[in-house]
């Protein structure tokens, strides 16, 4: 079942403070419920998860050099201060690719997004953040669905419907200025990329691009990374359906990938059961590989380690440690006031933030190796 988002940030608030990982308590409350720890409840049952697709899917794999680099991206825009400079550890893996950038925020939901123009690779790169405060996590927790207008039986997850629109607008109307800045960007593809809440809102914003027949003619890529299931079937079929680019990037046990779960013992959630989109590329160690393109999960690719998933797997994408870069989320996360967006807070000194930033790092990836 989807881990409670409340108490996933605080036991990584815990855990910045030096308590130990939180796969520990996970693994704990996983033995609290003997039921849980021998079923996957996350992605059962199998008559969903792994139904064989009706349709043979159109989206074109990429390579993993394309998704590894807009992990840079996704890095970048959760780092909340360092971005607005393009001054942030991962900033300088894309820095030299941008020709002009903004960064729009949204007070009320506490969600970002990087919008960078690249001359250079002639695209324009939308890349949400993720989860950083508890009302983030109220919006992942609202796992009510919604049908936008005119697109039923399609249905969404609603938090993550609620945060895409947020900064739908605004996105769209940014995209549209930079393509008639010059000529020449008109012909440029649209990249959409997020890790966390940030992958589901970019999923979300591929499928309301579409659904609008906005930017017609625009080719466009999506990489997302850590991302859970945003929606219904009729929702992943639209878009296993499109001729496009498209990588939904999960690292091995990475529980957020397992979220919200299919069902709850076979019975639909709300109204609807939740199903994955492809492709699926699943990093295993030394080991990475794309599902099999006949089922919608790949019983042998992320979801054979149910029910035992990772929280640290979260964070951990090719050479990104996600984790790095929220060094002053902890920060946000120790404001008692728990609802109230904390964007606004000035960032630590720099020399706490560089212990924290390498203290995670160093940590996470020792808890990982010792798991494998």
């Amino acid at each position: 079942m989807k881990l409670n988002c409340l108490l996933f940030m605080t036991l990584m608030a815990f855990h910045a403070q030096g308590f130990p990982s939180p796969d520990r308590y996970l693994s704990v409350i996983q033995n609290l419920f003997s039921s849980y720890h021998k079923n996957n409840l996350f992605d059962g049952p199998s008559s969903i998860s792994a139904a064989k697709i009706a349709t043979p899917i159109r989206t074109i794999k990429p390579t993993r050099e394309e998704m590894m680099y807009y992990n840079y991206y996704t890095a970048s825009i959760n780092c909340p201060f360092g971005v607005r400079t393009m001054e942030c550890g991962y900033c300088s893996k894309i820095k030299d690719d941008i020709t002009n950038y903004v960064v729009l925020e949204n007070v009320n939901h506490s969600t970002a997004a990087l919008v960078a123009l690249s001359e250079k690779r002639k695209e324009i790169v939308v890349a949400y953040r993720a989860t950083t405060n508890y009302w983030n996590c109220v919006l992942d927790a609202t796992i009510l669905n919604i049908s936008p207008h005119g697109a039923d039986p399609i249905k969404i997850h609603r938090g993550f419907y609620i945060a895409t629109m947020s900064l739908y607008d605004r996105i769209v109307k940014t995209v549209a200025a930079f393509r008639l800045a010059k000529k020449e960007y008109a012909s440029y593809k649209l990249v959409l990329t997020g890790h966390s809440l940030g992958a589901a809102m970019a999923r979300v914003t591929q499928f309301l691009l579409l659904h609008l027949k906005q930017f017609p003619g625009m080719s466009m890529e999506v990489y997302t990374y850590g991302e859970p299931r945003s929606g219904n079937k009729d929702y992943v079929d639209f878009l296993n359906k499109q001729t496009m680019k498209s990588a939904r990037i999960v690292n091995r046990a990475d529980i957020v990938s397992h979220a919200p779960p299919t069902s709850i013992l076979g019975t639909p959630i709300i109204s609807d059961f939740y199903y994955h989109v492809m492709n699926e590329y699943w990093i295993n160690g030394d080991q990475e590989k794309f599902a099999s393109g006949s089922v919608y999960e790949d019983p042998s690719n992320a979801n054979s380690y149910g029910p035992q998933y990772s929280v640290t797997d979260h964070f951990l994408y090719f050479d990104v440690n996600q984790y790095r870069c929220m060094a002053d989320m902890q920060q946000m996360l120790a404001v008692p006031i728990l609802f109230q967006p904390t964007d606004h807070l000035p960032p630590f000194p720099e020399p706490i933030r560089n212990f924290i930033s390498d203290a995670a790092d160093l940590y996470l990836r020792a808890a990982t190796a010792i798991q494998r």
